[in-house]
């Protein structure tokens, strides 16, 4: 059969029909940002003669590959890294549609991770009548060094620069530009998040779905200054001196920004929230992101945008239980996590059976980093008089004698219909009915905003007196104000 040819703004590409559908790598959304470009908002592409070839994946952000370890699916893919990275990937049911679009950011603590792993193969949602794209975008200091406006948020920068690829060419490859959703988990749906708030992004795409992930993790101007001249400083080259910063060779800078995210985290940012000790991340107090994307939702930014949001029943587990010793908690302290001594004893009930430490350290740390800043979001979107609505995923791994519960980025084989990606995590008999279900809301909520899948509850949207949550689990439910004695302890949390 004949390989499938699109147009864009910059020239032809030519993708492969992988089971018959149009699949196209590598197709460049920015140009290089490399030598002068470093650290600087993405620029337009260089258009080219004749057609492109777009059948192999592009290099993805340097970073150091093993950050994660443990049972965690390959979340990085692709065997290549370079600066030139700014890529992405196109899944289409039919050149000649007008199918829903949807984009996915990818997770990684905005370190590490790329659009490019098979658990983030679109087959699926092409297979079920959605354009999906998957996009690389420059990670931590390379995407998130703070050097004062102009000089910032490259990272959330590129993610407008594929939205607004997407809005110019993605007509080209059946998809319709009215209709896109941007979705992401942990890292990617912080980005979602973000974006919901910034004005570079706005009137870019119709629907939202952030994945344990919201809208608080951003550092404020002064805070992320410090990061910058601390990275100088690892450097040996002046505070600012973006000029020897370009020049720095890129394994070097790579190494003292991992350095900085994994070793000198709390040090660097002890005026920050214990549960938001993100070295890396986007910057607000800025041109592309005024404020914290949370207050810039609740002043109505994301009114007109549908969106969904939720988080695992046990976010944190995979980070006692499933990751490499890299990434664990150096103790099971909570004293600078939980808002007050008296939540302690909510956590008692609260945790799973057996109690100790760890379970308790936990349940607060999945909380404090991904279900409260998630409820945030949804009661900002909510009494801004945005549609909302949240879920729960409450599935449980059996891996590792079910240590992980339903713990952090679990729910990804099951949005993507990929168990088979990534049975490491998931195990032998993860339903596939649950897959089908959860697949089948996302791809319905793609279509029109209103996410329904056979069998399942009707999903009303979340308001602020019955607080329904979606619980998707073997036999999913809806239940109004889940955990609620939990939810009132942290009302009034500082930094919240």
């Amino acid at each position: 059969m004949t390989a499938p040819v699109a147009a864009t703004d910059a020239g032809l590409v030519r993708g492969q029909l992988v089971d018959g559908t149009p699949v196209f790598r590598g197709i460049p959304y920015a140009a290089p940002p490399v030598g002068a470009r470093r650290f600087r908002p993405p620029a337009a592409v260089a258009p080219w003669e004749g057609i492109r070839d777009a059948v192999e994946l592009g290099p993805i952000c340097p970073q150091l590959p093993a950050v994660s370890g443990g049972v965690l699916p390959d979340l990085i893919g692709g065997a290549v890294m370079a600066e030139d990275c700014l890529t992405l990937n196109v899944w289409s049911p039919d050149l000649d549609s007008r199918a829903p679009v949807m984009v996915w950011l990818h997770g990684g603590a905005f370190t590490s991770g790329s659009g490019s792993p098979p658990l983030y193969d679109g087959g699926t949602f092409a297979r079920d009548g959605v354009v999906l794209v998957t996009v690389n975008y420059r990670l931590h200091a390379l995407g998130f060094l703070h050097l004062g406006d102009g000089l910032s948020n490259a990272g959330l920068l590129d993610q407008v620069a594929a939205l607004e690829w997407v809005q110019t060419n993605i007509a080209a490859f059946g998809g319709d530009p009215d209709n896109v959703t941007v979705f992401g988990e942990s890292a990617g749906a912080m980005s979602v998040g973000c974006l919901l708030g910034s004005p570079a992004a706005s009137g870019l795409f119709a629907k939202a779905v952030c994945q344990s992930g919201a809208a608080h993790h951003s550092l404020p101007a002064e805070v992320a200054k410090g990061v910058a001249s601390r990275l100088c400083e690892l450097l040996e080259v002046g505070e600012g001196d973006v000029e020897a910063l370009q020049a720095v060779p890129v394994e070097q800078l790579v190494q003292a920004a991992f350095r900085m995210a994994y070793a000198e985290t709390a040090e660097l940012l002890e005026a920050m929230p214990a549960w938001h000790r993100i070295v890396w991340a986007p910057t607000h107090g800025t041109d592309v992101l005024p404020d914290r994307a949370d207050r810039l939702v609740a002043a109505g930014s994301a009114r007109d945008v549908s969106l969904v949001v939720g988080t695992n029943a046990d976010e944190h587990r995979l980070f006692v239980w499933g990751v490499g010793e890299q990434l664990r908690p150096a103790s099971f302290d909570v004293s600078g996590l939980v808002p007050a001594a008296a939540s302690l004893e909510a956590y008692d009930e609260d945790v799973r059976p057996g109690g100790g430490a760890a379970n308790r350290y936990a349940a607060v740390a999945g909380d404090a980093t991904f279900w409260v800043p998630t409820l945030r979001l949804a009661e900002a979107q909510a009494a801004a008089g945005g549609t909302v609505r949240v879920y729960s995923f409450d599935w449980p791994s059996p891996v590792l004698d079910g240590e992980l519960g339903a713990c952090h980025g679990l729910e990804l084989p099951f949005v993507f219909d990929n168990l088979d990606v990534s049975r490491d995590f998931v195990g032998a008999t993860a339903p596939q009915r649950l897959a089908t279900d959860v697949h089948g809301l996302w791809v319905s909520f793609a279509h029109d905003g209103e996410p329904v899948a056979p069998d399942l509850p009707s999903w009303p949207c979340y308001d602020l007196a019955d607080r329904p949550v979606l619980r998707l689990d073997a036999v999913p439910a809806v239940e109004s104000d889940p955990r609620r004695r939990v939810r009132e302890l942290w009302a009034t949390s500082a930094g919240h």
